[in-house]
């Protein structure tokens, strides 16, 4: 059985502030222009989220400077960028967070399948590691589309995509969902849109595989 979370289990949770960063992500950005201080208000965002990355990484320190060495010259570039829009310097800084989101992924599900039993962090983990792969694929989008901006068909009346666009395709392309109003039009963009409804789809069927077999070896046995 789950153990039931306490405000003590909950402080000392790893994920919980992981999760919180990535849902005020998704919340907040559809808010936010492209005015400069939306702009600030989405890269401080954006480093909460790292911040709470780096948090998981705390206990080996190999992989908190790996952390850190990704995060700090991205912050670098998003500040930089601020008040110097480039579209190499938006690549840059749009790759080095897709890096770091991959990297993130790996320390959440290296932490879940090495996990001896289901808790209420691991549940908080799972679900934090399903968003950060929708953030992932959205800086991907993002990316794509500063390499060729025909890559996409906007939605009517859009010319310029902002982070919250490429987010809402990614969730409903992960989830399946597909909505139809904004669509891959570049083969690769095609490819690469599919490629992660696939993840998405998989991604399920083996946490939940993993989930109820953790939950069943814990399960005491009946004498």
């Amino acid at each position: 059985m789950i153990r039931k979370p306490t405000f003590r289990s909950l402080r000392q949770s790893r994920f919980l502030l992981l999760l919180i960063a990535l849902v005020l992500l998704l919340l907040v950005s559809p808010f936010l222009g492209d005015s400069l201080i939306h702009e600030a208000y989405f890269v401080l965002l954006s480093a909460l989220v790292m911040l709470s990355a780096v948090r998981i990484a705390s206990e080996n320190r190999v992989q908190q400077i790996v952390a850190l060495v990704l995060a700090v010259p991205w912050l670098a570039m998003s500040l930089w960028g601020l008040f110097q829009e480039h579209t190499n310097l938006t690549i840059a800084a749009s790759l080095l967070f897709a890096v770091f989101g991959v990297y993130v992924l790996g320390l959440v599900l290296g932490r879940i399948i090495s996990a001896p039993e289901v808790d209420f962090d691991i549940i908080l983990g799972a679900v934090a590691a399903y968003l950060l792969i929708a953030i992932i694929w959205t800086t991907t989008y993002i990316i794509i589309y500063n390499f060729d901006p025909q890559a996409f068909a906007l939605i009517e009346g859009e010319t310029r995509p902002l982070f919250h666009q490429f987010l809402y395709f990614s969730l409903t392309t992960l989830t399946t969902l597909g909505y139809g109003d904004i669509t891959p039009v570049h083969p690769f963009a095609q490819v690469w849109a599919t490629l992660e409804a696939v993840v998405g789809t998989l991604y399920m069927a083996l946490l939940v595989a993993r989930l109820v077999g953790m939950y069943h070896s814990q399960k005491p046995r009946a004498r």
